[in-house]
């Protein structure tokens, strides 16, 4: 059976499940992420400006172009969240973090890359990502994220840290 939309095309049953379906997804996810940041019985307040989960998958963006599977994308998206992280070391930080694994030369590369965009295109950003939760839907890969602002207490203690 098919029903009519007020605003558009017929949308057939399967459809209207599938995106329901989805949106559950997303919606398990989201709280999933709010639940490892510890803000799962907590108001959480909305950010101005972009989506944080946006601009990681625009960060994201050369590496997931270049992705031959999902499986590779959803590793893209994970390297770029990890390098929005990293990228707020002062580069000795950066460079001790990076040395503290045993990545080859080609990863660090990556990270570096990663680095140099985030600070390239989204300088003026200061939120972290505190959590995650990347879903993988009928036609894409859904990025959520939980983030927090960094301030002058937050960059040291991340330099505290290493």
């Amino acid at each position: 059976m098919v029903r009519k939309s007020k605003k558009g095309p017929a949308i057939s049953k399967a459809r209207i499940r599938a995106r329901k379906r989805e949106r559950r997804l997303i919606d398990e996810a989201r709280k999933r992420a709010l639940e490892k940041a510890g803000a799962k019985n907590r108001p959480l307040l909305e950010s101005e400006g972009p989506k944080l989960s946006a601009l990681i998958m625009e960060l994201a963006e050369p590496l997931l172009k270049a992705a031959e599977s999902v499986e590779h994308k959803i590793k893209a998206i994970n390297l770029a969240v990890l390098a929005w992280n990293i990228s707020f070391y002062d580069k000795e930080k950066f460079e001790q973090f990076c040395s503290g694994y045993s990545w080859n030369e080609d990863m660090i590369d990556i990270f570096i890359y990663l680095r140099r965009r985030r600070q390239t295109l989204f300088s003026e950003e200061n939120r972290i990502v505190v959590s995650y939760e990347i879903v993988e839907t009928r036609k894409s890969i859904h990025l959520t994220v939980v983030s927090s602002v960094i301030n002058d207490d937050f960059q040291t203690e991340i330099s505290n840290h290493l």
